[in-house]
This record gives structure tokens, C-alpha cells and sequence, in this order.
């Protein structure tokens, strides 16, 4: 860490280690009217955030994190259970599409955010996760029409990883 900032990964399969910031992007290519049939959830294909496979795997399949860097698989007291939104709090209809700017506002991102503390004794204290929750990301995407002929524009969307500690 030590403000390097958060990884960002350009190929499968990166193991976060404990501590580590880390952060994944994916881009859509829309133009102005694909962005507002979007954002006001006209189009039945991303009618969630859920709707788009990194983060509908992520939350179909990222259920529980281990308290501890050793766990046994099958015993459920050394795993945490993520706390997740809603679906329903990162449907893209609730966006909101400012026709004037051509700004859409919406869940564009998830943030994973894992609660570590410490225990032990004094001289040989140990790092273990307290728990865990994912909240959405709300954030603007613009259309700009960089080439002036409307065409496709990319749009990230983000999916964060941080630690945070908190005093037991």
C-alpha cells in the first residue's frame, strides 16, 4: 500500500492479498442515445448494474471472506458473510438522465470493503477480518461527443477492493 495506490489488474486471475487496494474496470461503448435508453432503464438488457456479467458473478458467487489467512473450507465458523445491497438499490432505473448535459447518474460500481482488527497478545498481534460489506458506487457518466458526429464513447464501469481497520 503505502500510497502507491490501488492495483489495477489488466488480466484474469490476480489473487488479492490481505491489505491490498486493489481495483477492476470494465468499459461499455455507447453513443448518446445507448447511454440514455440506459440510464432510464429503457433498455431491458442492463437493467441492473447486476446486469453486467462482473458484477453479476461477483455478486451471485462472492459470498463469504476468511476471518483468519487459514481456513478450513468446510468449517463455516472460519468464514464471514458479505453484506450486500439490495438488488434492487443498483437497478439502473432509478438513474438519472440530465437531457442538457446528457449526464447520466447511477450505480456504476461496487465497493468491497473488508473490516480487519487486530488480536493477540501485545508483542505478537494478529491481523483478522471482522467483516465485510459491498455498497454500491453512484457516479456520473457524461456524454461528451469528443468527434462532434455522435459516435460511441467508453464508459468505465468499477469494481473497488479496500481494507479498513477498526480498533477492537
Amino acid at each position: 500500500m503505502g500510497g502507491s495506490g490501488p492495483t489495477v489488474f489488466s488480466k484474469p486471475g490476480h489473487v488479492v492479498k490481505f491489505g491490498e487496494q486493489a481495483q477492476l474496470q470494465c468499459a461499455l461503448s455507447l453513443d448518446r442515445e445507448e447511454l440514455k435508453s440506459i440510464c432510464s432503464g429503457a433498455n431491458a438488457q442492463f437493467k441492473s448494474i447486476y446486469s453486467i456479467q462482473m458484477f453479476k458473478e461477483l455478486y451471485d458467487n462472492f459470498n463469504y471472506v476468511a476471518s483468519f489467512g487459514n481456513p478450513d473450507p468446510l468449517y463455516m465458523q472460519d468464514w464471514i458473510e458479505i453484506l450486500k445491497p439490495d438488488p434492487v438499490d443498483a437497478e439502473l432505473g432509478a438513474a438519472n438522465w440530465d437531457e442538457e448535459s446528457s449526464t447520466c447518474t447511477a450505480v456504476l460500481g461496487l465497493h468491497i470493503k473488508i473490516l480487519t482488527s487486530k488480536a493477540g497478545f501485545e508483542n505478537n498481534l494478529q491481523n483478522y477480518v471482522v467483516g465485510a460489506l459491498v455498497e454500491p458506487i453512484t457516479d456520473k457518466l457524461v456524454f461528451v461527443d469528443k468527434n462532434g458526429d455522435g459516435s460511441a464513447e467508453n464508459f468505465s464501469l468499477t469494481t473497488m477492493i479496500s481494507y479498513e481497520e477498526i480498533l477492537p
